[in-house]
Protein backbone atom coordinates (compact mmCIF):
# COMPACT_ATOMS: atom_id res chain seq x y z
CA UNK A 1 0.00 0.00 0.00
CA UNK A 2 1.03 3.49 -0.87
CA UNK A 3 -0.39 6.95 0.11
CA UNK A 4 0.85 10.15 -2.50
CA UNK A 5 -0.41 13.50 -1.01
CA UNK A 6 -1.11 16.08 -3.90
CA UNK A 7 -1.74 19.72 -2.44
CA UNK A 8 -4.74 21.13 -3.90
CA UNK A 9 -4.60 24.33 -5.28
CA UNK A 10 -5.73 27.36 -5.00
CA UNK A 11 -6.52 26.73 -1.19
CA UNK A 12 -3.79 24.34 -0.07
CA UNK A 13 -5.52 21.75 1.44
CA UNK A 14 -4.10 18.38 0.68
CA UNK A 15 -5.70 15.36 -1.17
CA UNK A 16 -4.03 11.75 -0.36
CA UNK A 17 -4.68 8.97 -3.28
CA UNK A 18 -4.06 5.41 -1.28
CA UNK A 19 -3.17 3.20 -3.72
CA UNK A 20 -2.57 -0.87 -4.29
CA UNK A 21 -1.98 -2.79 -7.58
CA UNK A 22 -3.92 -0.90 -9.74
CA UNK A 23 -6.42 0.32 -7.74
CA UNK A 24 -7.25 3.30 -5.70
CA UNK A 25 -9.21 5.60 -3.20
CA UNK A 26 -8.87 9.54 -3.48
CA UNK A 27 -9.18 11.49 -0.29
CA UNK A 28 -10.30 15.18 -0.33
CA UNK A 29 -9.98 16.31 -3.68
CA UNK A 30 -9.87 19.66 -3.11
CA UNK A 31 -8.75 21.28 -6.47
CA UNK A 32 -10.49 23.43 -8.85
CA UNK A 33 -8.54 21.25 -10.98
CA UNK A 34 -7.72 17.98 -11.00
CA UNK A 35 -5.12 17.78 -13.38
CA UNK A 36 -2.49 16.64 -10.95
CA UNK A 37 -4.73 14.22 -9.79
CA UNK A 38 -5.15 12.48 -13.34
CA UNK A 39 -1.68 12.58 -14.29
CA UNK A 40 -0.60 10.78 -11.24
CA UNK A 41 -4.05 7.99 -11.77
CA UNK A 42 -2.24 7.86 -15.46
CA UNK A 43 1.46 7.62 -14.84
CA UNK A 44 0.65 4.63 -12.27
CA UNK A 45 -2.04 3.13 -13.93
CA UNK A 46 -4.45 3.59 -11.19
CA UNK A 47 -8.18 3.40 -11.27
CA UNK A 48 -10.06 5.13 -8.01
CA UNK A 49 -12.82 2.98 -7.28
CA UNK A 50 -13.71 5.29 -3.75
CA UNK A 51 -13.92 8.70 -2.70
CA UNK A 52 -13.30 9.93 1.06
CA UNK A 53 -14.33 13.19 2.41
CA UNK A 54 -13.09 14.47 5.75
CA UNK A 55 -15.67 17.07 5.98
CA UNK A 56 -17.98 19.43 3.92
CA UNK A 57 -15.96 22.16 3.35
CA UNK A 58 -15.49 23.30 -0.27
CA UNK A 59 -11.55 23.14 -0.24
CA UNK A 60 -11.74 19.74 0.32
CA UNK A 61 -14.41 18.87 -2.14
CA UNK A 62 -13.89 21.20 -5.14
CA UNK A 63 -12.54 18.29 -7.80
CA UNK A 64 -15.38 16.06 -6.56
CA UNK A 65 -17.82 16.90 -9.49
CA UNK A 66 -15.54 16.54 -11.95
CA UNK A 67 -14.05 13.74 -10.72
CA UNK A 68 -17.44 11.92 -10.54
CA UNK A 69 -18.30 12.71 -14.39
CA UNK A 70 -15.09 10.88 -15.80
CA UNK A 71 -14.92 7.84 -12.87
CA UNK A 72 -18.81 7.40 -13.56
CA UNK A 73 -18.33 4.28 -11.13
CA UNK A 74 -16.68 6.36 -8.28
CA UNK A 75 -18.76 6.07 -4.75
CA UNK A 76 -18.51 8.66 -2.35
CA UNK A 77 -18.00 7.89 1.04
CA UNK A 78 -19.02 10.57 4.03
CA UNK A 79 -20.56 11.12 7.11
CA UNK A 80 -24.10 12.06 6.76
CA UNK A 81 -23.91 15.25 7.86
CA UNK A 82 -21.48 16.39 5.49
CA UNK A 83 -23.56 14.35 2.39
CA UNK A 84 -26.16 16.58 3.67
CA UNK A 85 -24.18 19.65 3.63
CA UNK A 86 -21.93 19.13 0.65
CA UNK A 87 -25.19 20.03 -1.39
CA UNK A 88 -25.41 23.85 0.08
CA UNK A 89 -23.00 26.46 -0.94
CA UNK A 90 -23.63 28.15 2.21
CA UNK A 91 -23.27 24.94 4.09
CA UNK A 92 -20.06 23.76 1.85
CA UNK A 93 -18.61 27.74 2.41
CA UNK A 94 -18.30 27.61 -1.36
CA UNK A 95 -20.69 30.60 -1.09
CA UNK A 96 -18.25 32.49 0.65
CA UNK A 97 -15.01 32.50 -0.87
CA UNK A 98 -14.98 34.32 -4.46
CA UNK A 99 -18.37 33.69 -4.91
CA UNK A 100 -17.51 30.37 -6.58
CA UNK A 101 -21.05 29.19 -5.22
CA UNK A 102 -20.81 25.33 -5.91
CA UNK A 103 -22.19 22.43 -4.92
CA UNK A 104 -22.01 18.17 -4.74
CA UNK A 105 -24.57 15.39 -5.23
CA UNK A 106 -24.91 13.35 -2.17
CA UNK A 107 -22.49 10.96 -1.21
CA UNK A 108 -23.41 7.77 -2.41
CA UNK A 109 -22.85 5.71 0.93
CA UNK A 110 -23.03 7.25 4.17
CA UNK A 111 -22.92 6.79 8.14
CA UNK A 112 -24.42 8.43 11.39
CA UNK A 113 -21.73 7.64 13.65
CA UNK A 114 -18.94 4.92 12.46
CA UNK A 115 -17.97 2.71 9.16
CA UNK A 116 -15.93 0.03 8.03
CA UNK A 117 -14.67 -0.64 4.61
CA UNK A 118 -12.71 -3.69 3.66
CA UNK A 119 -10.63 -2.76 0.39
CA UNK A 120 -7.87 -4.52 -1.19
CA UNK A 121 -6.89 -5.99 2.29
CA UNK A 122 -7.07 -2.70 3.87
CA UNK A 123 -9.32 -2.13 6.76
CA UNK A 124 -10.60 1.36 7.02
CA UNK A 125 -12.24 2.13 10.29
CA UNK A 126 -14.34 5.79 9.91
CA UNK A 127 -15.83 7.94 12.91
CA UNK A 128 -17.35 11.14 13.34
CA UNK A 129 -15.09 13.57 15.00
CA UNK A 130 -17.04 16.73 15.06
CA UNK A 131 -15.61 20.20 16.56
CA UNK A 132 -14.06 21.51 13.30
CA UNK A 133 -17.59 20.66 11.19
CA UNK A 134 -20.93 18.68 11.77
CA UNK A 135 -19.28 16.51 9.31
CA UNK A 136 -15.74 15.91 10.23
CA UNK A 137 -14.69 12.41 10.46
CA UNK A 138 -11.47 10.17 11.04
CA UNK A 139 -10.47 7.64 9.15
CA UNK A 140 -8.39 4.65 10.63
CA UNK A 141 -6.51 2.29 8.81
CA UNK A 142 -3.39 -0.19 9.79
CA UNK A 143 -1.09 2.33 11.95
CA UNK A 144 -2.52 5.66 9.84
CA UNK A 145 -5.13 8.50 10.75
CA UNK A 146 -6.17 10.63 8.27
CA UNK A 147 -7.97 13.51 9.94
CA UNK A 148 -9.27 16.33 7.86
CA UNK A 149 -9.02 19.50 9.95
CA UNK A 150 -9.79 17.83 12.88
CA UNK A 151 -5.82 17.70 13.47
CA UNK A 152 -3.10 19.61 12.07
CA UNK A 153 0.66 19.87 12.97
CA UNK A 154 1.40 22.68 15.18
CA UNK A 155 -2.08 24.40 14.49
CA UNK A 156 -5.03 25.28 16.77
CA UNK A 157 -8.33 23.10 15.19
CA UNK A 158 -10.52 25.73 13.78
CA UNK A 159 -13.95 26.37 15.58
CA UNK A 160 -14.76 29.51 14.45
CA UNK A 161 -17.65 28.39 11.88
CA UNK A 162 -21.40 28.63 12.25
CA UNK A 163 -21.28 24.67 12.87
CA UNK A 164 -18.10 24.27 14.85
CA UNK A 165 -17.89 23.35 18.59
CA UNK A 166 -15.41 23.43 20.78
CA UNK A 167 -17.24 21.11 23.42
CA UNK A 168 -18.01 18.69 20.41
CA UNK A 169 -14.29 18.88 19.14
CA UNK A 170 -13.14 17.69 22.54
CA UNK A 171 -15.02 15.03 22.63
CA UNK A 172 -13.63 14.09 19.70
CA UNK A 173 -10.15 14.19 21.17
CA UNK A 174 -10.92 12.00 23.47
CA UNK A 175 -13.27 9.68 21.27
CA UNK A 176 -9.15 9.82 18.75
CA UNK A 177 -7.13 8.61 21.73
CA UNK A 178 -9.46 5.58 22.70
CA UNK A 179 -9.73 4.55 18.53
CA UNK A 180 -5.96 4.45 18.10
CA UNK A 181 -2.48 2.94 19.21
CA UNK A 182 0.37 4.61 19.49
CA UNK A 183 2.69 5.14 17.67
CA UNK A 184 -0.26 6.41 15.25
CA UNK A 185 0.71 8.58 11.66
CA UNK A 186 -1.23 11.30 11.29
CA UNK A 187 -1.87 12.61 7.72
CA UNK A 188 -3.72 16.02 8.08
CA UNK A 189 -6.15 18.15 5.75
CA UNK A 190 -3.40 20.81 6.04
CA UNK A 191 0.39 21.05 6.27
CA UNK A 192 2.62 18.25 6.93
CA UNK A 193 2.03 14.48 7.85
CA UNK A 194 3.64 13.70 11.00
CA UNK A 195 3.73 10.56 13.43
CA UNK A 196 2.41 11.10 16.90
CA UNK A 197 4.30 8.30 19.60
CA UNK A 198 2.54 8.31 22.46
CA UNK A 199 -1.27 8.89 24.50
CA UNK A 200 0.79 11.31 26.00
CA UNK A 201 2.04 13.48 23.28
CA UNK A 202 -1.46 12.90 22.35
CA UNK A 203 -3.33 14.38 25.26
CA UNK A 204 -0.41 17.16 25.13
CA UNK A 205 -2.53 18.50 21.76
CA UNK A 206 -5.88 17.86 22.51
CA UNK A 207 -4.85 20.41 26.31
CA UNK A 208 -3.55 22.69 23.63
CA UNK A 209 -6.76 23.14 21.86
Amino acid sequence: MFIHKIKNSPITSNCYIIYRDNKCIIVDPGSSSNIEILEFLKLNNLSPEYIFLTHEHFDHIWGLNDLKSIFLDLKVISSIECSNAIICSKKNMSAFYKNINFTCLKSDIVFEDTLDLNWNGIHFHFFVTQGHSLGSVCILFNNNLITGDTIILNEKTVTKFPNSSERELKLSFLKISEKVSFPINIFSGHGEDFTINSKTEFLNIYNNN
